[in-house]
């Protein structure tokens, strides 16, 4: 049967785990993609736990993963974890019984954290969260919004792609677009470079955090190390203060177009994302972005940005979605002891893609 055994991450344990990542997934890291995304959070290191066989040298070949991501609610600073990089190596699948492990590792770091949460995955990742408490209080929700005319060509030729099929098909493919990218500079968005100094961005939540309920933080140091050090991707701000609205959009260009990243405005109302919406709209259009993908959640908190967006998404999507037999994806979230004494709920998260992997 063979001797397994786990431990924590160590020191140059790197290079081995992105081998099985790898493996796993089909995909490449490097190390200093590895680095950044568990090692370099202002949240600190993440929870890194490994399986490990004795009779083949030490070799790795399970991984359970829990990123620390810095939160807000009102004046409280929260930690929340997200589940990431959960896996075996095929030959072992039937060797180990997985869920048995996750458990002892979440009984080692769940008190570190207010609530844990993972974003998406495979069948089996979702039986695991079953089997270790987790509830699936809402769904996700994906969103193609027009920049212009809600009907256009640009719909019928988005319907007719490779797009439609997939949960979120913007992000899945690296490499920009240097025509769109020089499009949105010339109309307002800042830079990477930018974005970093602008002292807009780097104080803006120290007031809108008490606009939401539960929501990801973004001081100057979540926003540079999630956003303008990324090292999968570049991104774009656009901000805007006017009218008794404030806020950002932050953005990121691939081959197949744009992704929404993220969105905060202030105060969380329905009328200041739509007095938002307006300006941000016309500068996307400008940029020659026709439209763009989006991520959340049906939180109640959601409502305010949702009902703004809901009014521009692609008309062609809106009248066929019910057509579709896709179920759509629910979230696991788990509340700890921790987070359940300072009155976290499992129903009341403002989420946008700045919780997701980040690729």
């Amino acid at each position: 049967m063979g001797k397994f055994t786990i431990r924590q991450y160590l020191d140059g344990d790197g290079e081995e785990i992105n081998a099985l990542y790898r493996e796993v997934t089909g995909r490449q890291r490097s190390q200093e993609e590895y680095q950044w995304q568990w090692l370099l959070s202002p949240s600190g290191l993440g929870d890194i736990w490994l399986i490990i066989d004795e009779e083949r040298g030490g070799k790795i070949i399970g991984h359970h993963g829990v990123m620390p991501i810095r939160f807000t609610r009102g004046d409280t600073d929260l930690l929340f974890g997200k589940i990431e990089n959960t896996m075996v190596l095929p030959a072992y699948r039937g060797r180990v019984l997985y869920p048995r492990y996750e458990v002892r590792f979440q009984r080692e770091y769940i008190k570190r954290y207010d609530a844990l949460f993972a974003t998406m995955g495979p069948s089996e990742a979702i039986r695991t969260r079953l089997a270790t408490g987790y509830q699936f209080p809402v769904e996700w929700r994906t969103l193609y919004i027009a920049t212009g005319s809600a009907f256009s060509f640009d719909s019928v030729a988005f319907l007719r792609s490779k797009a439609w099929g997939y949960r979120s098909s913007i992000p899945s493919e690296p490499g920009g677009n240097d025509e769109l990218e020089l499009g949105l500079l010339k109309s307002g968005f800042l830079s990477s470079e930018a974005a970093r100094s602008s002292s807009f961005l780097n104080q803006f939540w120290s007031n809108a955090r008490h606009s939401f309920s539960v929501a990801p933080r973004r001081d100057a140091e979540d926003l540079q190390w999630r956003f303008w050090q990324n090292p999968y991707k570049r991104h774009y701000a656009f901000v805007f203060k006017e009218r008794g609205a404030e806020g950002f959009a932050i953005v990121s260009v691939t081959s197949r177009g744009v992704w929404l990243e993220d969105i905060a405005v202030s105060p969380n109302e329905t009328e200041a994302y739509q007095v938002f919406l307006g300006v941000f709209l016309d500068a996307m259009r400008s940029s020659g972005v026709s439209y763009f993908g989006f991520q959340s959640t049906s939180d109640a908190a959601n409502v305010p940005m949702l009902q703004a967006m809901d009014q521009h998404e692609l008309l062609a999507i809106k009248l066929l979605r019910p057509l579709r037999k896709r179920t759509p994806a629910r979230m696991p979230r788990l509340v700890t002891e921790r987070g359940g004494s300072r009155d976290v709920q499992l129903h009341d998260w403002t989420l946008t893609p700045i919780v997701t992997e980040g690729r």
